[in-house]
């Protein structure tokens, strides 16, 4: 994946509380030759009326802001790529030492080669996701990283565990559409107009790509009458980082380490955090 955007938080207005910006220049020090996006509420409508007029309406139908800019996100990743962070992302390691390592598949490696390792979607069975590795894979294995999203934990069915919060693609993935197109058919049921997670958020995220594995999974390989392969846009697979690597710390277990890595927690403390949860395979954190 060679885009250089990176990250593309959003904010409501231009002026950051002091705690994001901290975090915010932390990225730009850590990355200095990409480019950082920032938006806000109005350069977000912007974007959706200029680039995607046909998600207008549902744009501004959604109920709440935080819907909005959940879905604007996905707009970004597809008109620029790169990597969007929110602004309680923490920078720890530059994003594109990542994306090599996740670039190749290699399943039943030893032990001492499971550190470079990605998980990957058994459509129909997600919540048994095997593990890819990518330490010994060989040259004509490797694959391109057109897409990544992150695992928060082990637990697979955990339909909150592909946060939104860090997602990095290739510019023009077809993903982004799908995930687009979901968040318009969920909000034609009022009864959904409520909701954030399952409407817009990472439960909208996590089921999507499920969705999307299967659908490469059935077209994959199929002949049109021409005899071309018809696999079109789903030749895009997803990477998924495994646990650690950018969520180290997981909100589910906020019970042993949310004293010190909430941001929510009067005695929040983001250097013992960093030294509590994370390890040399991390390359961000976030402070839920």
């Amino acid at each position: 994946m060679e885009s250089k955007n990176n990250p593309q938080p959003s904010w409501k207005t231009d002026e950051l509380p002091e705690r994001f910006e901290k975090w915010s220049e932390g990225w730009k020090r850590i990355h200095p030759d990409h480019t950082y996006l920032f938006w806000t509420d109005k350069t977000n409508r912007e974007l959706v009326e200029a680039e995607f007029p046909w998600f207008l309406e549902t744009y501004d139908k959604l109920p709440k802001n935080i819907h909005r800019a959940d879905a604007v996100r996905y707009c970004y990743m597809y008109k620029y790529g790169g990597v969007y962070a929110d602004l309680d992302v923490d920078a720890l390691k530059p994003m594109n030492e990542l994306f090599p390592k996740l670039s190749a598949r290699y399943s039943r490696l030893s032990e001492e080669d499971k550190r470079n390792f990605v998980y990957d979607i058994d459509p129909d069975n997600p919540e048994t996701w095997k593990l890819s590795y990518s330490s010994a894979a060989k040259p004509s294995e490797k694959q391109p990283v057109d897409l990544v999203l992150p695992l928060m934990s082990n637990d697979t069915k955990f339909i909150h565990n592909v946060p939104n919060a860090w997602m990095a693609s290739k510019p023009g993935h077809s993903f982004w559409v799908w995930v687009l197109h979901k968040i318009q058919n969920t909000l034609k049921d009022p009864k959904n107009a409520n909701l954030v997670e399952e409407l817009t958020g990472p439960v909208a995220l996590y089921e999507t790509a499920i969705e999307w594995q299967k659908q490469r999974k059935t077209i994959q390989g199929v002949e049109s009458d021409t005899g071309k392969n018809i696999f079109g846009e789903f030749n895009e697979r997803i990477w998924f980082a495994p646990p650690g690597v950018i969520f180290p710390y997981d909100w589910t277990k906020a019970h042993e380490d949310g004293s010190y890595c909430s941001g929510q927690s009067p005695t929040f403390d983001a250097n013992e955090c960093i030294k509590k949860v994370t390890t040399e395979d991390s390359y961000s954190i976030t402070y839920w």
